[in-house]
Formats: structure tokens, C-alpha cells, sequence
């Protein structure tokens, strides 16, 4: 499955490679997303900038380059003390199959490539595995090997992104909702809670985040990842007071009588938000909108959310909209 994106302003997308399966290697490699493979990505960094169809003096450059950050193929170093002003499309062919030999790297492609959005670069591949060494087949393999690494790369700066605050990030993401009614990611969901919880503005990674984001919180929900200890068992408040606390707020509770609607204080050096927590059967209603909105004032608060066990009913979300109140349900444990 790809998830392709379009418009100037648009998030990278992903469509190359198949996004489900390769999620499983991560998963592997990464030992569930808590340390970053750099010798797996090394690699794939390296061939990203070979292309075989540019003039011979570039090709030479950047063959040096790889072999600088990776053990270049044997058959391969020939070409680094090549004279010649440009290669014959033969001899360029055998640059980019000895590439692709390497590492078991063609292994991983054919592994993980999307196998309807890649479908013309696996054409080009199956002809010249049949033996056409035309200019088109070469230009298409090499774009789509290229392609390929593009992708990867995007991958590794996503898992930077997530990989050192994984716990915070999934804690954060579990009191969300995240997926549409079609179960598809809410990649906008995604990127304005990376914003607001995490200082986290540029959208360009967002697609390749949002699917690592996805896994980890199905992973959660299915038991392969045991939810924080300090999660379990809490009431909404302290679940909420505990969530804040991870993800680096200095976090106060307010008295248990007369909090002026406000349950919990959060602050950081950029923002104080006043929080209330309800723990209804049914749906939060106005009051609890009208309480936190004149509570949080009161406390000289710049945010005001509700957290609802049960959602909140249209009155509320419509009140919630002109008084500038956040509305979250909580789902976690």
C-alpha cells in the first residue's frame, strides 16, 4: 500500500515502497522501533546519489563517494582509475546490476517495493532481465532504484524523529483518534498533535511518521507492546497528569474543592493549559466547556482542553469551537 500525496504544500509521500510489509522489517531491525539500524540505512544512503545515466565524471565522483562510506563491489573499482570520457551503456548496465547484487539488495527490493505504484520500475527490471540493455530500461532502473533510497532515507529521519521519545509519543497518540471511519491514518490528526505536543512543524515526513505512529498504537492495542506501567489501572486524571508529565510539563493538580473547573495545570516555557477531566457514562455536555473556558482564565491559562471517557455531544463541540476550548477523548487504558 503507497500513500501518495499532491499539491506544493503537500506532505513526501510514500510510494514506492510497500508500506505493511516494510513496517514488519523496521519492526525487526529496530527491535520495535527503540534503536536505529545506521549500517542498513548506510547503504541505501550511499547508491541514493549514483546515477548511472549521468556523465562518466559524475558517475566516477559519486562511485568514490560509496566507496568512502561502504565496501564497494571488487568489480566496481576498475572504474574508479577509468579514463575514458564516458561509459558504454553495456558497462553502465554492469555498474548498476553489480550495485544491486550487493548488500542483497535486490533481495529487498523485490521484497518491499509497492507492487502497483512501482509496477513500471519492476517492468523495466523483468527486461533487462530478459536481456534489454536499451537506454529507456537503464534510465528506468536506475530513476527507480534511486526512488527506492529516496524513500528509505525518509524512513531513517522518521525513525530519529520517533525512536528517542517512542514511550512519550505512544502515551500521547493513545488518547487519540487517529484513523478515519474507513480506518485509514488521519495524517492531519497526526501532524497537528506532532505539532502542538511535540514542537514538531514541518509536515514533509509527516506519511512516513504517521505509519511508524500507526504501528506502534495497533501494537499496543493487540498486546504486542505492553502499555506503561504508570498508565495502568490510573483514573482519568492521573492518567492525564501522568501524560503531560512524560512528555516534559511541569504538571500540578488543583485542589479537590473549589478548582474553578480545572483539574490539572500543565506548563511549559511556551504554554499554560488549564485541563478537566470527565469521566461520564454519557457524552460531556456545555457545562463542562463553559467551566474549563472561565477556569482556565481564571489560572491565566493560554489553552483550555476537556478530556471525555464518552466524546461530547454537538452543543458542546459547537461551544467548544467559538470559546477556543480543545476537546480530546481520552482512550487509554
Amino acid at each position: 500500500m503507497s500513500y501518495q500525496f499532491y499539491g506544493k504544500n503537500a506532505p513526501k509521500s510514500i510510494s514506492c515502497i510497500n508500506v505493511e510489509p516494510f513496517l514488519d522489517k523496521l519492526c525487526e531491525i529496530t527491535g520495535n522501533f527503540t534503536a536505529i539500524p545506521e549500517h542498513f540505512f548506510k547503504v541505501w544512503n550511499a547508491i541514493w546519489w549514483i546515477d548511472v545515466t549521468s556523465s562518466f565524471p559524475e558517475l566516477k565522483e559519486k562511485l568514490a563517494e560509496y566507496a568512502l562510506l561502504c565496501q564497494l563491489p571488487p568489480d566496481l573499482d576498475q572504474y574508479l582509475d577509468y579514463e575514458a570520457s564516458k561509459l558504454t551503456i553495456t558497462q553502465r548496465f554492469h555498474v548498476l546490476a553489480t550495485l544491486l547484487e550487493s548488500e542483497n539488495l535486490t533481495k529487498t527490493l523485490e521484497k518491499y517495493t509497492d507492487p502497483k505504484s512501482f509496477k513500471w520500475y519492476m517492468t523495466s527490471f523483468n527486461l533487462y532481465r530478459n536481456g534489454d540493455l536499451s537506454e529507456d530500461v537503464l534510465e528506468s532502473m536506475s530513476k527507480g532504484l534511486r526512488d527506492f533510497c529516496y524513500e528509505i532515507g525518509h524512513f531513517q529521519t522518521a525513525l530519529h524523529s520517533i525512536v528517542p521519545k517512542r514511550d512519550s509519543i505512544i502515551q500521547v497518540f493513545s488518547t487519540q483518534n487517529i484513523r478515519y471511519a474507513t480506518g485509514e491514518l488521519n495524517f492531519d490528526k497526526i501532524l497537528k498533535v506532532m505539532k502542538s505536543q511535540f514542537g514538531e512543524p514541518h509536515n514533509g515526513y509527516i506519511a512516513y511518521k504517521g505509519v511508524i505512529i500507526g504501528r506502534l498504537l495497533s501494537q499496543c492495542s493487540t498486546g504486542t507492546t505492553k502499555p506503561s506501567s504508570t498508565a495502568v489501572g490510573m483514573s482519568l486524571e492521573k492518567s492525564v497528569f501522568e501524560l503531560y508529565r512524560v512528555i516534559g510539563y511541569t504538571v500540578s493538580e488543583t485542589s479537590a474543592t473549589g478548582d474553578f473547573g480545572i483539574d490539572i495545570l500543565a506548563q511549559s516555557n511556551t504554554e499554560k493549559i488549564g485541563i478537566q477531566c470527565k469521566k461520564y457514562a454519557g457524552a460531556v455536555g456545555v457545562e463542562a466547556v463553559m467551566q474549563a473556558h472561565s477556569g482556565g482564565h481564571y489560572y491565566g491559562c493560554t489553552r483550555f482542553i476537556v478530556y471525555s471517557t464518552s466524546g461530547f455531544t454537538s452543543a458542546a463541540l459547537e461551544m467548544a469551537s467559538k470559546l477556543k476550548v480543545e476537546l480530546l477523548t481520552y482512550k487509554g487504558s
